[in-house]
């Protein structure tokens, strides 16, 4: 992973056959977890948004049509937003985009669980909102069940908290 100016921050694998499949995705040992820049390049600046995982990012920066002016990142996974929040500070607007599955509750979530979701807005600020999809960004868009038009009324949909 890079961020801004291409600063090498760390190394993610997946593995083919892992014993847990959600253990698929790994970090290089000794390296912090951190969140995915799609644009290196590009300094975040006014606007951001945020999804859950690099793959989802990269497809979401490609294909949700957004323009140069939206940085597309990525936290690691609901449970680590790997420094994002700091990231993103400055920006004008925020959105949220992670896996529908973030809103379920763990069956052994402690009495304060919060939605990953809420606990990131809650971390960036007042100019984080939150967008709520069907299924997951990267799988609506590339079946076609979320077109460009259909990513941008979400987003202008997003709600605060």
């Amino acid at each position: 992973y890079f961020h801004d100016n291409f600063k090498f921050q760390t190394m993610q694998y997946r593995l083919e056959n892992p014993e847990r499949p959600q253990d698929r995705y790994r970090f290089e040992n000794g390296l912090r977890a951190t969140y995915f820049q799609t644009e290196p390049s590009t300094p975040v600046c006014e606007w951001a948004i945020i999804c859950e995982g690099a793959i989802k990012a990269m497809v979401t920066q490609i294909w949700g049509d957004t323009g140069p002016a939206v940085q597309v990142l990525a936290i690691p996974s609901r449970d680590c937003s790997g420094g994002v929040a700091d990231a993103v500070k400055n920006c004008k607007r925020v959105w949220i985009c992670l896996d529908p599955d973030c809103w379920i509750r763990p069956t052994n979530a402690a009495p304060t669980w919060e939605p990953a979701p809420v606990k990131l807005s809650k971390m960036i600020g007042k100019n984080a909102r939150i967008v709520s999809l069907a299924g997951k960004v990267d799988d609506m868009i590339l079946s076609g069940g979320l077109e460009a038009h259909a990513w941008k009324q979400a987003l202008k949909s997003a709600r605060n908290l």
